[in-house]
């Protein structure tokens, strides 16, 4: 299952979430707390948010997500 990885305040991970669901698949959020940017490093080397994992596939750029 794919693991959207968001700060659930941010606009992009909303667009993310809205298409996820539009398209019907299945996901679960992971709600990264602003104070674990390191987290977020480990998936994203740039650091921003969304970010879904599948598996082994990690995709990080909100429109990159979309394609």
């Amino acid at each position: 299952m794919i693991t959207l990885h968001q700060f659930e305040i941010s606009p992009y991970c909303d667009k993310i979430r809205r298409l996820l669901n539009w398209k019907g698949i299945a996901y679960r959020i992971h709600e990264v707390p602003v104070t674990q940017t390191g987290r977020v490093r480990k998936l994203n080397p740039i650091g921003k948010l969304p970010c879904i994992e599948d598996g082994d596939s990690v995709v990080s750029d909100s429109t990159e997500i979309a394609h």
